[in-house]
């Protein structure tokens, strides 16, 4: 119900963001750092949604940091990745204008992005329970805390494909800020994100600005691929 509310109000959201990808089978963690920025346009139709998330560093798992650049922006029905290190700009088609499903549902995107979701899908999609305190490897201090356990719903489109096991979605008890999450993968892989001072309906800045519009770039120097 808290998340429901939020969702409703909905007309903005940014953050900076912590993203932990652990690979089950190496033992290994990799972080991410960066930001997040989504808009929900007055027409309220899930399909007119921007969202862009920003990744500037990473810290490896051997504890190296790299300044690497990674940008996703969803947009128009088009989520386009952009590859800075490696000039590579992959499209990819994941819905069509008139489509009355939601793009950015949890657990159906690449990145784990929480926001906006309503309370009908999720039970809709998921058997729903209480979560545990979230770990301390995403967060220091897991009082004041409280989360959904969600298991894909037998019969839908992540049940049967049977890579997602569950999904940990944590916010503050008082329902107004999110947390945390993190998706268990059938391999044993978690990817988990954290939100750090996370700001609902703040207007659009210009660095906001910048990053949601997917920009062209040189095809004599970049490697474009449309999926």
């Amino acid at each position: 119900d808290s998340i429901d509310v939020q969702s409703e109000s909905l007309r903005g959201f940014q953050s900076r963001i912590r993203m932990d990808s652990y690979d089950d089978l190496a033992d290994e963690t990799e972080r991410r750092f960066g930001r997040v920025w989504m808009m929900v346009p007055d027409s309220g139709r899930p399909t007119d949604r921007m969202a862009a998330v920003v990744f500037e560093r990473t810290v490896e798992s051997s504890g190296r940091i790299r300044e690497r650049l990674e940008h996703y922006v969803y947009r128009d029905c088009i989520l386009s990745d952009y590859d800075h290190e490696a000039r590579r700009l992959v499209r990819r088609r994941i819905c069509e204008p008139d489509d009355p499903r939601d793009p950015l549902r949890l657990g159906e995107g690449p990145i784990p992005i929480p926001i906006g979701q309503r309370k009908a899908d999720i039970v809709k999609s998921f058997d729903a329970t209480m979560a545990g305190p979230p770990p301390t490897r995403l967060v220091r201090d897991p009082s004041g805390v409280v989360g959904l356990h969600l298991v894909p719903r037998a019969g839908t489109k992540l049940a049967q494909e049977g890579d997602i096991v569950a999904i940990d979605y944590w916010i503050d008890a008082d329902g107004a800020s999110p947390i945390a999450v993190e998706i268990l993968e059938s391999t044993g892989d978690r990817t988990g994100l954290v939100f750090m001072k996370p700001t609902f309906n703040p207007g659009l800045d210009d660095e906001g600005r910048r990053w949601l519009e997917a920009p062209e770039v040189d095809a004599s120097t970049w490697r474009i691929e449309d999926k």
